[in-house]
């Protein structure tokens, strides 16, 4: 038996099942509208000049080393510097032969007797190859550091240039009475060639374009430079150099020797120092 409540439950569940299902409605919605992505420039402009970009389908570069030129097939040429040191009297006998092209040779061997007669010193001997028409350089060098510029002697402050802040070590040594110093420079010592040589076409020369520089430390000067804050006269060391240079321009035949320099240096007193160059050419190298 059906109570009046559950009736009328069945009679609301029947009536919902015959509802009509919700309109859909007939007007279809607008299409999406579709992007169009702005063209890639190929330039990036700035203020000044336009930057290239770069090219985003070009393969990637690999990491190589540095490009190496064309093999050079033209001939090389070896430059050798002799530099040695004998006494006057016997350079000026030999000074003769020695600008003779054809007794050169001979003179040369006399000199390297003498050095191995140690009467004589081997300054030194450098020597380059190169490729026709390329620099060459070698260098001899021992670096010399001294000071320049010293702090009791440093001019008074101004408003540019404030008082320099002293170390505790400093200010130790000056109250000591010595003098320590506040720049250091560096000098170069022993023997710098730099030469470009040319082969002539046909074999017959070479154009020499030759930079010989030789410096030595001779020794220290003691400089008076003042009183201390004792009121004591005292010296600063300074270094003194010797230097020796060349720099000229010249054909030799090939093998051919040649005298570039002769000098009378300070030291060592009662000496003369000669260069002597000489050059060949190789022959050229294959590819194989």
């Amino acid at each position: 038996m059906k109570t009046p409540f559950a009736a009328a439950l069945l009679a609301a569940l029947a009536l919902t099942s015959q509802a009509a299902p919700p309109a859909v409605p007939t007007s279809n919605p607008p299409p999406p509208v579709a992007f169009e992505a702005p063209p890639v420039p190929s330039t990036f402009t700035t203020t000044k000049n336009p930057v290239p970009l770069a090219d985003p389908t070009a393969p990637i570069p690999t990491t190589q080393g540095p490009a190496f030129p064309d093999y050079a097939d033209h001939p090389q040429i070896h430059l050798d510097v002799l530099m040695v040191s004998v006494p006057e009297a016997k350079a000026l006998a030999l000074l003769p032969q020695l600008r003779d092209p054809g007794q050169i040779e001979t003179a040369q061997a006399s000199l390297l007797a003498l050095v191995a007669a140690q009467q004589g010193k081997l300054i030194d001997w450098p020597e380059v190859t190169a490729h026709s028409g390329v620099r060459a350089v070698a260098e001899n060098i021992d670096e010399y550091r001294y000071a320049y510029s010293w702090l009791s002697l440093q001019t008074p402050p101004t408003a540019s240039q404030p008082p320099k802040e002293l170390s505790p070590e400093a200010k130790a040594l000056l109250a000591s009475g010595l003098v320590p110093p506040d720049d250091m420079e560096t000098r170069d010592l022993g023997t710098t060639l730099e030469a470009v040589c040319v082969a002539a076409p046909d074999g017959s020369g070479i154009n020499l374009s030759i930079d010989i520089r030789r410096v030595e430390l001779l020794g220290l000067l003691d400089i008076p430079a003042g009183r201390n804050p004792k009121g004591e006269p005292f010296t600063l060391q300074q270094p003194y150099f010797q230097a020796q240079k060349i720099n000229a321009n010249l054909t030799l035949r090939p093998g051919e020797r040649h005298l570039l320099y002769v000098g009378k240096p300070r030291q060592p007193a009662g000496t003369l120092t000669l260069f002597i160059a000489g050059a060949t050419i190789l022959p050229p190298r294959s590819k194989n």
